[in-house]
């Protein structure tokens, strides 16, 4: 039976949506916590500048793709500020299934929430701290705990309902991060930028490090509504 035209029209609408605002929400929450994190910036700047003498070298493919910093940085960002934060609905089939011992008859209606999955303490540990070496083996990272982390982390979905385009976001993300990185210097522009939440401001999550750390605030609304942040750029000097 032929598809009418509204169908098609939502399903583009989706698309879009699907292309562009997902982009956007990582990015938001990558610079809001590069804005932070000062040692976090200033590492993934000493990789990226390290590497590319000039911004113009820096271009989408497996060079760009390697560094696993980067990558680090971008994942952690998603984990907090993920995409699409509501959960996926599933069906269960004809004949029910069991889920962590728990069973559950056809028909009914699943899914578990990416903002849960990323605010795991029992996968994650310290869940409100923007921390990409998580993402890495080191010293205090075995590349069992690696595994288990990234066993847990379906930020473009996984099996059928994997994104189509999520290689072509990474890369998207990987060359918008690195370029920015190079050729900028960027701060919050003022310490009540918007996006962030303190306990203190009665909304909000917080961790406390050197100093306090705000949560990037964002709602559900099947996709995700952010409010900044506010930032200002200067370009870098040679």
């Amino acid at each position: 039976m032929p598809y009418e035209f509204t169908a098609y029209l939502s399903g583009n609408k989706l698309f879009v949506l699907a292309g562009f605002d997902t982009t956007s929400v990582s990015l938001c929450g990558l610079f809001f916590y590069l804005s932070y994190c000062e040692k976090v910036l200033d590492k993934l700047q000493q990789e990226i500048t390290n590497t590319f003498e000039s911004v113009d070298q820096i271009l989408p493919g497996p060079k760009l793709s390697s560094y696993k910093y980067l990558k680090a940085a971008i994942d952690e960002a998603m984990r907090m500020t993920p995409a699409g934060p509501a959960e996926l609905p599933r069906q269960v089939l004809p004949g029910g299934t069991e889920i962590d011992g728990e069973h559950f008859p056809e028909n009914t209606v699943v899914g578990t929430a990416a903002w849960c999955d990323g605010l795991n303490d029992e996968i994650y540990g310290d869940v409100a701290i923007y921390r990409p070496e998580r993402w890495l083996v080191q010293d205090t990272n075995s590349a069992e705990d690696v595994a288990r982390i990234k066993a847990n982390f379906h930020s473009f979905s996984i099996g059928p309902f994997n994104c189509a385009g999520s290689k072509f976001a990474l890369q998207e993300l990987m060359l918008v991060v690195a370029t920015t990185v190079h050729r900028f210097v960027f701060r919050l522009a003022s310490e009540w930028a918007r996006g962030a939440g303190l306990r203190h401001r009665l909304f909000g999550m917080e961790t406390k490090t050197t100093r306090v750390v705000p949560h990037f605030q964002v709602q559900d609304a099947y996709i995700t509504v952010k409010d900044g942040p506010v930032l200002q750029f200067r370009k870098r000097r040679a």
